[in-house]
């Protein structure tokens, strides 16, 4: 049995359901799928898998694809500070869009560790051109919360699950790098390095090195080498292949 809270603010649902004070997991969900969302008790992203092995989630639903830029989700975390320091340990999770939002609130929720699947690190266009989410221009990325750099300095550990031959996620991390973030690749996956983890069992892994609090990159690499047999990784790596020929032949015409 678990005790489940509910907090509503202006643009989020926020809803708990806490089995003991050994682990916090806060799951952020992608910009995939509707928007807005105007569910109030919809299934959280990420949280069934937790709620199954009755370690304590908390799920941040967005009411629009907003990639959490609003100071109402600040405030509200904030306001909760005393509640995380109850755990002895919160992690922050999500993918993409979710990422963002883990490495986000990272310090605000004192996390000792992120979990990130492809994250943006910022979508303000003055400091990275991302065209691949047309929803995010009804947001403003000028502020404090439109940037995750110097936003998760606190955590012991910082893993980032990409591909690194994805351009966009690429300099999305580049500009990210620092001492305490770990680089964790997932090659020929493109944007979707969160499937390609399912589908290899990789995925469980993560989750069960979310819940041990130690995550081993060379059993996650192992895992990965089943990703070679699927049609969505053969895909992935025909498109990079075909993208990094067709940039030698622009530069080889044009010297």
């Amino acid at each position: 049995m678990s005790i489940n809270v509910f907090l509503e603010t202006e643009y989020y649902y926020i809803e708990g359901h806490i089995f003991d004070t050994d682990l916090l997991v806060v799951v952020f969900e992608p910009a995939g799928g509707l928007d807005p969302r105007p569910s109030a008790f919809r299934l959280g992203w990420g949280v069934e898998v937790f709620r199954k092995r009755q370690k304590s989630v908390l799920a941040i639903k967005p009411k629009r694809v907003n990639w959490y830029v609003t100071p109402d989700l600040e405030q509200a975390l904030t306001d909760l500070r005393d509640f995380f320091h109850e755990f002895d340990r919160v992690v922050t999770y999500g993918a993409s869009m979710g990422g963002y939002g883990a490495l986000l609130y990272a310090d605000t929720v004192s996390a000792k560790q992120v979990f990130a699947f492809s994250p943006q690190s910022t979508l303000d266009p003055s400091k990275i051109v991302d065209r691949r989410f047309p929803r995010a221009e009804n947001w403003d990325f000028t502020t404090a919360l439109g940037d995750v750099q110097g936003r998760f300095d606190s955590v012991q550990s910082a893993y980032i699950i990409y591909d690194k031959n994805a351009p966009m996620d690429y300099i999305h991390v580049r500009r990210i790098r620092q001492a305490n973030l770990v680089e964790c690749h997932v090659p020929g996956s493109g944007h979707s390095s969160i499937e390609i983890c399912k589908a290899c069992g990789a995925l469980q892994m993560i989750v069960q090195s979310i819940i041990s609090g130690s995550f081993d990159q060379r059993i996650f690499a192992k895992l990965l080498r089943k990703r070679k047999a699927l049609a969505q990784y053969r895909q992935e790596v025909s498109k990079q292949w075909n993208r990094r020929s067709l940039r030698l032949s622009r530069d080889q015409n044009f010297p």
